[in-house]
């Protein structure tokens, strides 16, 4: 599931010519939080002189992290198959 923000709309720096027709867009920053934004809900943000930043702050991030360790160690083959045959009888346990 993808993360939901809160987001603010701020200005665009150089882009004040465009701005003044749409003063009240940084106040309707709350129709564009908690939901999926699209690219053209996006792109019309920034044509109007705007930019939709995320609050970051609030938002736990819990990574998963798929590590697997590999030694750097070199292993001899009958080690090797000593590993071979535990990885085994543990995926046919499993099963």
């Amino acid at each position: 599931m993808s993360q939901r923000y809160n987001y603010t709309i701020k200005a665009l720096e150089g882009r004040q010519f465009i701005q003044r027709n749409f003063v009240t867009l940084p106040e309707k920053g709350f129709k564009y939080s908690n939901r999926a934004i699209s690219l053209n809900e996006r792109f019309s943000v920034i044509e109007r002189g705007y930019i939709l930043v995320p609050d970051l702050k609030n938002i736990k991030r819990d990574f998963q992290k798929n590590v697997r360790l590999i030694s750097r160690v070199p292993v001899t083959r009958n080690e090797q198959k000593q590993q071979k045959i535990s990885n085994f009888a543990i995926k046919t346990k499993k099963k």
